[in-house]
């Protein structure tokens, strides 16, 4: 019984720091080349991390939006977003799909809000 709490405990407690790691993660990257919003990047970086792993650098290979008209002025956009993902020597693509929807975003206290829709990591990693 001692040893079932003790492993509830320890997976609990690694739970919390993979989630701690991959929020401070996002919360430093920068994704290079990228001329989206600050918090746009940090919420695609942990959608990355999440989805493809560690990496030490984030770059935009190429980059599409496609506006999306709501109704009545209000404007969505669909961003499609191919990043490469550096660690050392090796190297993968990811596609991000992402979202802006034309409204307030409470956590952010800002006007828009971003979602990623989609994240496709390359299955078998690229080599410089």
């Amino acid at each position: 019984m001692v040893h079932l709490k003790a492993m509830k405990f320890l997976t609990f407690v690694f739970a919390g720091l993979v989630l701690v790691s991959v929020s401070a993660f996002g919360a430093s990257i920068e994704i290079q080349g990228s001329n989206y919003e600050l918090r746009h990047q940090r919420l695609i970086a942990i959608e990355l991390a999440q989805k493809c792993g560690t990496f030490e650098h984030v770059g935009v290979m190429g980059a599409s939006e496609e506006s999306i008209r709501v109704d009545q002025g209000i404007v969505d956009k669909r961003f499609t977003t191919v990043l490469i993902l550096s660690n050392g020597a090796h190297s993968r693509t990811a596609v991000v799909v992402s979202f802006y929807g034309d409204h307030y975003d409470h956590q952010a206290k800002d006007w828009g809000a971003y979602s990623v829709e989609s994240v496709d990591c390359a299955a078998q990693p690229m080599f410089r």
